[in-house]
């Protein structure tokens, strides 16, 4: 620093000197003095003229950056020249700059930022696993720079420099080298990454290593040799720089695993069935020379294409991952055929997005072509696993042994091979590019799950059966030069109802013979020739091309219709929002538009368990199959017997029936009875009034009325929800009939309101929507819901109210709103006529029906008078309603079915019986897993019920029952302080008691008494198995609950673990992740021994599932009456915390999981100081949403996915090293943790829409 001052001071020294004795241009005796001081706060003098120029301060790889007034450099001098006056002014000098890259070839480069005219230090920086030994300026050269020493002065100002990173891998010595090729390995490791100071690698270099599970090939290398990784029967991911021996030779990779042609890596089985299971035996993978255990594959350089054969029968590929996905054109003949688990991660049930696809120019001939098994296998029957006598019969038809579920937009593509994804048939959506020219023969032969297709213009030539059999397929459109179409291209297409032509030319149809729903040898042929089954297809052309399309398509003339514009789009509501959109075409398909899928939870309400329907798979938007009804086929549909008069539907109505071939019902048909109205009815949309097309729940279908009481009234509804109303009259012969009414005069449309149980309003509108009048039918002295009790018209002047008796020991108080209730209070119905509260309002407090003219158990009695006395009212109406009618007396809580009120039911428990499980020992036999286990001996029982607007925990009210032996009613009153846990007080009529609860399930003591919660819901058996496909399934663990607080655990990973634990259970907690809602349960128990007996083995474990998993399994006494999946089972509740580092083994990512798998993370940015450390900055944003962590059953970390915002993982998190401590970055990006995004909006069509006042 001295040395540094004394320069600039001789400097300045010299040019103020200069200045004073050459041009005189400035006085040294009679100038201005400015003093300049430095950042050391060294100052000097000099005397320069006012008025000149301030002069800049030359250093030698320095900036001078400017003056300032303070020591503090906080106000800039903006001046440019000397002052009139002395000044004081501080100066900053900067050093300059340049760029320094370390380059580290493909695991990546540091940028530094060097200081020119110092001596700095090159950070120690080297990829994971690696030593760098020095740097060379030349990509290719000798390193001129040893590693960690310092450099000056390598670049120019502002210019960059590279250097190339020499480095080796740590454990170099375990790996024989001669000549730059890898001929042995000689450790112990699972994971390798090869040495960098080699390029090749030799023949059977690892041949047999059974030890290895990860192989990294650097990009450097250039040939491996013949079955280099042979006998390597444990492999998961290997990353090479091409597939095969190289890029040019032998370029499948069978070849690395012995296999001189691709063909050679093989591998068969047939698939055999009993009625619904499907089995696979004749198995035969002695010629699978590429493991079974290899998922995943990487090429770490440019690849162009991909070869013949690369991935031929690669049995347990799921992923390929491409660093350089932008450079493929290419798949090749055969690339993926018989890659039975390509697209998804079985392990995980997480599907693999190839992005590479989107990319690709050519699909070849049976690129993806889907294992059909071996059909003609000499084996006609298996026992299943030689665990059952019941034999298994060969299934002698093509099946699809496939996983490919998810293609990318095929935005580059220009020709699909024949055969290309031949019986693919799980893939469940294909979009293509502008590019696409052409589709050969079978190219998506029995892609079964494909919903929709659109081409684009550019196509001209579709092949012969390309789309054959695609029975999910409901609608097909062409681009406009679609120029021939191949025979069968789209024949047994079972479900396609729409074909909709753009192009001014009809194409070619082959033979004529190419749409079909379905297919029908020609009588009396001998060869593969057959008619067609055409089932409600409809062929749409352009209007103006009509003709040209009629005289080129004349096997289809009758089935063409000309495109013209549709009907507008239709609404459905769920009460609050509008949450989807039905947008018709012409052809019978409507696509819908549908808000977490509210619309289709109404209809397929069958899927659960194992039982999949069309929900499961269609997502948001989807297209169903409709029809508009005519006037006829809406009567005939809509009467209910033949002499049913059928009430015409209103001007703003239209009847429609919705369908789709994969919407089941719970046998597995097609449901085939969804039929619905469409109202035109006011809504505002955006400040102004639309006549809004609303689909409307269809009803059930009923005669609401006693239809054999004269003068009754009938409200009626059909199928479609339309009703009737009308009365009962009597005809000659004495038969009982119905004179349906008319509506009132000017009625243009009305509706009925049924959302009050027992109370049928209907409100009539003229023309303009305005109310004419609103009539309401309710039942008198009504004491069940049968739908024959007769109906009156309300009066105004009486309050109609019922209480659920279901909450009520099945007593009931129905006021009828024309003055007449019905009370049932434990035996005994009373009847009577109602006297309204004359001084208070229904809504005040302790409004009081008194009851007169009273009945009981249908005879009348002079002497019994009575009362319903509402109380505790609030936003929900009131809470209780105390009845006394003579003798009998009950105190309701009017608990509804909104979310504000709980019920909880408490048991004591007297005496628990356990009863073991036992295995049957039959591998197919698994129901002895779902019996009940305790048998529970139960006295009285405690009932809370809790009004609690703001949470269970903080409840307005709370009330109880008690019953005596769980059946006689003894007494009821309030409950104070209850919280969920603690003490809370319980008014009996005797007397308050202080109760004390005793676990999270919220038991408590009462005197010498236990009360159990029972919750039906916890009734249930959890199991945790590893699905090996194709209905072998290895069961883990068997967790079983009573929904009394007991359970028992089943824990049988292999034959050599057997354990039983058993004990109790308490609730931990629930919480949303992003796919589903989980629940924890904690067990407390013990070790039982191998007769069942408990030991001193005390065990904790926490016990985890998603309750959407469970399904009803048995309503019988002997076993559990739900069962689902175990997510997770863990004895300890540890966060973890990681540290995820990039390949230079700098941290990236922060991250804490917990035991349940949710992830919290940081992010991080690195530079480096001037002395060569890093520096962390936190980054906030970023491509990385979320971490999604894949956890085994015991909740230890296997692996994390990073997926964005939709859910597509970026990359993945793995354990490095053999201590499993470290997690690395690894690019095997497009697996598909979870679908996620923003759910679909629904806008309302103002523009197809009639305002009204307009």
């Amino acid at each position: 620093m001295k040395a540094f001052v004394k320069k600039t001071l001789l400097t300045l020294i010299i040019a103020v000197m200069t200045v004073c004795c050459g041009a005189f241009l400035y006085s040294c005796n009679d100038g201005v003095n400015v003093t300049l001081i430095n950042e050391q706060l060294e100052s000097f003098k000099v005397s320069v003229k006012a008025g000149e120029p301030l002069p800049e301060i030359p250093v030698e790889d320095k900036d001078f950056e400017g003056y300032w007034l303070d020591a503090n450099y906080t106000q800039k001098y903006e001046g440019t020249v000397v002052p009139d006056s002395d000044i004081t002014l501080y100066y900053k000098l900067k050093a300059q700059t340049y760029i320094l890259v370390l380059d580290f070839g493909e695991n990546g480069e540091v940028a530094l930022n060097m200081r020119r005219g110092y001596d700095e230090k090159i950070p120690s920086v080297a990829p994971d696993g690696t030593s760098v030994g020095g740097y060379s300026t030349d990509k290719d050269g000798e390193p001129t720079i040893v590693a960690g020493t310092t450099v000056k002065n390598l670049a120019a100002k502002n210019e960059t420099v590279r250097l190339y990173a020499k480095y080796e891998i740590k454990d170099v010595s375990d790996y024989v080298i001669e000549n730059g090729t890898v001929t042995a390995y000689t450790g112990t490791k699972k994971e390798l990454k090869l040495p960098y100071g080699a390029t090749k690698i030799a023949a059977e270099a690892f041949k047999d290593n059974k030890n290895v599970t990860s192989i990294y090939v650097p990009s450097t290398y250039t040939n491996i040799g013949f079955g280099a990784f042979k006998g390597c029967d444990n492999l998961e991911m290997l990353t090479v720089p091409f597939i095969g021996a190289s890029k040019t030779e032998k370029t499948f990779l069978a070849y690395v695993f012995g296999a001189e042609k691709y063909s050679d890596n093989e591998y068969s089985f047939a698939a055999y069935t009993v009625g619904s299971n499907l089995f696979i035996g004749d198995e035969h993978f002695e010629n699978l020379v590429i493991p079974a255990t290899l998922a995943t594959v990487r090429v770490n350089t440019e690849t162009v294409e991909i070869g013949e054969g690369a991935f031929y029968c690669a049995y347990g590929l799921s992923n390929l991952v491409l660093d350089y996905p932008e450079s493929l054109e290419k798949i090749g003949n055969s690339a993926f055929e018989n890659c039975l688990s390509l697209g998804r991660f079985s392990s995980i049930s997480a599907y693999v997005d190839l992005e590479w696809l989107s990319y690709v120019k050519e699909i070849g001939k049976n690129a993806f072509k889907a294992y059909t098994g071996n059909t003609d296998s000499k084996v006609e029957f298996i026992y299943p696993y030689s665990y059952s006598k019941t034999k298994a019969y060969l299934f002698k038809y093509a099946y699809p042994f496939t996983n490919l579920v998810k293609i990318p937009q095929l935005s580059n593509v220009e020709k699909i091979g024949e055969y290309a994804f031949y019986y693919c048939a799980a893939i469940d959506g294909v979009k293509f590019g502008e590019s696409l020219k052409q589709i050969d023969q079978f190219a998506f032969f029995y892609c079964i799950s494909l919903p929709s297709l659109s081409f684009p213009d550019s196509l001209e030539n579709i092949g012969y059966a390309a789309f054959y059999a695609c029975s999910g397929v409901l609608d097909v459109t062409f681009g406009k030069n679609i120029s021939e179409i191949g025979r069968y291209a789209f024949a047994d297409c079972t479900g396609l109802s729409q074909v909709v032509f753009t192009g001014e030319e009809p194409p070619i149809l082959i033979e004529q013979k190419v749409f079909s729903n379905g297919l029908k040898q020609v009588e009396g042929s001998t060869t593969n020739d057959y008619d067609l089954v055409i089932d409600g297809l409809k062929i749409m052309v352009p209007s103006e091309y009509e003709e040209e399309y009629k005289s080129s398509f004349y096997t289809y003339v009758d089935y063409l219709i000309v495109a013209k514009t549709p009907m507008a789009p239709a609404y459905w509501s769920d009460g609050n929002e509008i949450t989807t959109k039905f947008e018709f075409t012409d052809g019978g398909i409507v696509y819908v538009t549908d808000k977490n899928q509210t619309f289709m939870a109404e209809i397929d309400m069958w899927n659960f368990g194992s039982l999949k329907t069309y929900g499961t798979t269609c997502g948001e938007y989807y297209p169903m199959m409709y029809q508009v009804l005519t006037a006829e086929e809406y009567a005939s549909l809509a009467k209910k017997d033949e002499k049913d008069e059928v009430k015409p539907l209103y001007a703003n109505q239209k009847a429609i029936k919705l369908w789709h071939p994969d919407l089941l019902d719970w046998e597995g048909n097609m449901l085939n009875d969804l039929y619905f109205l469409i109202n035109e009815i006011p809504q505002e949309v955006d400040g102004e009034t639309y006549l809004v097309p609303m689909l409307e729940k269809s009803g059930i279908v009923a005669n609401y009325g006693d239809l054999k009481k004269v003068g009754s009234y009938v409200v009626s509804v059909n199928k479609f929800g339309q009703f009737k109303v009308g009365t009962v009259i009597r005809v000659a012969g004495g038969e009982y009939s119905i004179k349906w009414q008319s509506d009132p005069e000017g009625t243009y449309y009305a509706r009925l309101d049924r959302s009050v149980n027992n109370v049928f309003e209907i409100t009539y509108y003229d023309e303009n929507f305005n109310v004419i009048t609103t009539d309401v039918y309710v039942r008198k002295n009504h004491t069940g819901s049968n739908s024959e009790t007769e109906l009156f018209k309300r009066d105004a002047e009486f309050i109609s109210f019922d209480v659920l008796t279901g909450y009520n020991d099945s007593n009931r108080l129905y006021l009828d709103g024309l003055g007449g209730a019905t009370v049932k209070i434990g035996d005994n119905t009373y009847s009577a006529s109602v006297v309204e509260d004359a001084t208070r309002e229904f809504g005040d407090e302790e409004y009081t029906v008194t009851f007169n003219n009273i009945s009981k158990n249908g005879t009348a009695s002079d002497d019994l008078t009575g009362t319903a006395v509402f109380e505790k009212h609030t936003d929900d109406g009131y809470l209780i309603i105390k009845v006394s009618v003579g003798e009998d007396a009950y105190t309701f809580f009017n608990v509804t079915y909104d979310s504000n009120w709980y019920r909880w039911g408490y048991e004591e428990v007297k005496d628990v019986k356990v009863t073991l499980p036992v295995d049957s020992g039959d591998f197919f036999d698994n129901d002895w897993r779902y019996t009940r286990f305790t048998t529970i001996t139960t006295g009285d029982a405690f009932i809370l019920y809790l009004y609690a607007p703001n949470g269970k925990t903080e409840p307005d009210y709370a009330f109880f029952r008690y019953y005596e032996n769980g059946a006689k009613l003894t007494d009821f009153g309030t409950v104070e302080g209850y919280t969920g846990s603690g003490e809370f007080t319980v008014n009996f009529s005797n007397g308050a008691k202080t109760v004390s609860i005793t676990d999270t399930r919220g038991s408590f003591k009462l005197d010498d008494k236990n009360f159990v919660h029972y919750d039906d819901s916890e009734d249930m058996t959890l199991v945790y198995y590893v699905d090996h496909g194709f209905d072998v399934i290895d069961y883990q663990y068997t967790v079983k609950t009573d929904g009394y607080g007991n359970m028992f655990i089943h824990y049988n990973p292999s034959d050599d673990i057997n354990d039983r634990y058993l004990g109790t259970y308490e609730n931990s907690k629930s919480f949303p992740s992003p796919t589903a809602t989980y629940y924890e349960l904690k067990f407390t128990g013990n070790l039982l021994d191998k007769d069942g007996n408990k030991t001193d083995k005390v065990k904790s474990f926490w016990v985890l599932y998603d309750f959407a998993s469970l399904s009803a399994w048995s309503d019988e006494e002997g076993d559990a009456q739900w069962y689902g999946t175990l997510a997770s089972i863990y004895d300890k509740k540890t966060d973890r915390k990681i540290n995820v580092v990039d390949s230079l083994g700098f941290m990236k990512y922060e991250l804490v999981v917990d035991n349940y798998g949710n992830t919290r993370f940081k992010a991080f940015d690195y530079s480096f100081d001037a002395n060569g450390n890093v520096v962390y900055t936190e980054v906030v944003g970023g491509e990385v949403a979320e971490f999604v962590a894949i956890t085994y059953a015991d909740s230890s970390i296997a692996y994390l996915i990073a997926v964005d915002k939709y859910g597509v993982g970026l990359f993945t998190v793995r354990p490095s090293g053999e201590s499993r401590s470290k997690f690395v970055i690894v690019k095997d990006k497009g697996i598909i943790a979870y679908t996620k995004g923003t759910s679909v909006t629904v806008e309302i069509d103002k523009d197809k829409l009639a305002r009204v006042g307009a």
